[in-house]
């Protein structure tokens, strides 16, 4: 069995069990509430008095529409977890009082902690939003949103092929075009300018030395190797590349969903995504929680994605000598270009976790025929730790500074095999 569906059949068979054990114990506790409250109140008098009370409608009132709030706000779980430990707080306090005075005090405490409670995370939600904090945290999921809906410049809607390419037109006369396939760091997550990307810094170093070049990023978020050899056979060689740059990202063999290979558990199940988008501090929170899990559920990160059994990583192989043998058969040289994962703690030649999924990549590439860029010990050199990559706080793609370092490394290995102002932009003589 490989390491997928290993996972997700184990992480199933713990949430069965675990929902099994919640299921039975709010069973149980639920028939010794129900009992010790008949037991004391047999006929519901006390019960019965404080909803036919005056403050009963008024709190009733105020609960329903709560809870109507969270159903139509949130989703039908977050109301159903809210009456659920409204009904279960209240059979509580009725279980254990002798009159309805007694309930009456049990249920006024229980609204001063509730209400307490929520002041609590009201002033926290909005410490989170202030910009001391968010400079800090950056926000995670929610304030990423807010980031990516003001700083791109959204150039991917301008042309109607959906690329964050600055060239998308015919191939000009004398002029050397690359064709830049990847994922995110390719595409420029949290990069708010498509000139600050990697494929567009290339340009323009390749430019200021007198060559005429035009880069096609068509990087995607989220293409794996699989899926960006498709994209090179459906659109790449529409644009008649004379040079292919593959990047390449650990993660690159998973062919799904992230979180399906990666798992981790809900903070608060049921409303976790809907406070994660909505909510600065509980989205802080839950980051910090799925770390936690990481470090004890895969020590080993992206390396475990490079077992000989792994389907994701067949494929990928695959997807690299497809790429190879198309690139070969039109006579275009491909250059396959390794990221470093730029993930917390000192990013050098020691502290650094996946060696040995660089040298799983370093190797299929060689085996394929490619010419491979290591760029992990080009930052390494430079003895930083992962986050100072980052481009926001929460989130580990590189920003503006990675991508000029990695678009400057490609180009100073890929400018001599450039002619300055040939007819054919190529160097003949370089050509495979």
């Amino acid at each position: 069995m490989g390491i997928v569906p290993a996972l997700v059949s184990r992480d199933r068979v713990v949430g069965s069990i675990s929902l099994a054990i919640l299921v039975g114990a709010l069973w149980l506790s639920g028939w010794w509430i129900l009992r010790a409250g008949w037991a004391r109140d047999p006929n519901g008098a006390i019960l019965g008095a404080l909803v036919t009370g005056r403050a009963g409608p008024l709190a009733l009132s105020a609960v329903l529409a709560l809870g109507l709030l969270l159903a139509f706000q949130a989703s039908a779980g977050a109301a159903g977890i809210f009456w659920l430990t409204v009904g279960w707080s209240l059979l509580l306090a009725w279980s254990r009082s002798a009159d309805r005075n007694q309930l009456g005090d049990r249920i006024a405490a229980g609204f001063l902690f509730g209400g307490s409670v929520l002041f609590s995370l009201g002033i926290a939600e909005l410490a989170f939003r202030l910009p001391v904090l968010t400079d800090r945290t950056g926000g995670n999921r929610p304030g990423g949103a807010r980031w990516e809906a003001t700083q791109y410049d959204r150039l991917w809607r301008r042309n109607l092929l959906g690329i964050r390419s600055l060239h998308t037109g015919p191939k000009p006369q004398g002029v050397v075009r690359i064709v830049a396939l990847g994922d995110s760091f390719t595409w420029g997550y949290y990069v708010a300018k498509t000139e600050d990307t990697w494929p567009y810094v290339l340009e323009r170093r390749l430019t200021s030395e007198g060559k005429r070049v035009e880069v096609i990023n068509l990087g995607r978020n989220g293409a794996s190797t699989k899926d960006e050899a498709a994209l090179l056979t459906e659109l790449g060689w529409l644009f008649d590349p004379d040079f292919v740059l593959l990047q390449y990202t650990l993660n690159d063999p998973i062919t799904g969903p992230y979180r399906a290979y990666f798992r981790t558990y809900a903070l608060v199940p049921w409303v976790n995504d809907y406070l994660t988008r909505h909510s600065y501090f509980f989205s802080f929170l839950h980051a910090q929680w799925e770390a936690v899990q990481w470090r004890f559920r895969y020590p080993d990160g992206e390396n475990g994605l490079y077992r000989d059994d792994f389907t994701g990583w067949l494929e990928a192989r695959a997807a690299l000598q497809g790429i190879a043998d198309s690139a070969r058969s039109r006579g275009v040289p491909v250059m396959l270009v390794v990221f470093p994962q730029f993930a917390p703690g000192r990013l050098d030649s020691a502290g650094y976790r996946f060696h040995l999924a660089h040298d799983s990549v370093r190797a299929a590439g060689a085996a394929a025929g490619l010419e491979v860029l290591d760029l992990a010990p080009v930052f390494w050199r430079l003895g930083r730790d992962g986050p100072s990559w980052w481009s926001v706080p929460h989130d580990q793609h590189p920003g503006i500074e990675g991508h000029r370092l990695a678009g400057e490394t490609v180009a100073r290995l890929l400018g001599p095999r450039i002619g300055a102002g040939s007819e054919y932009g190529v160097d003949e003589e370089r050509r495979p």
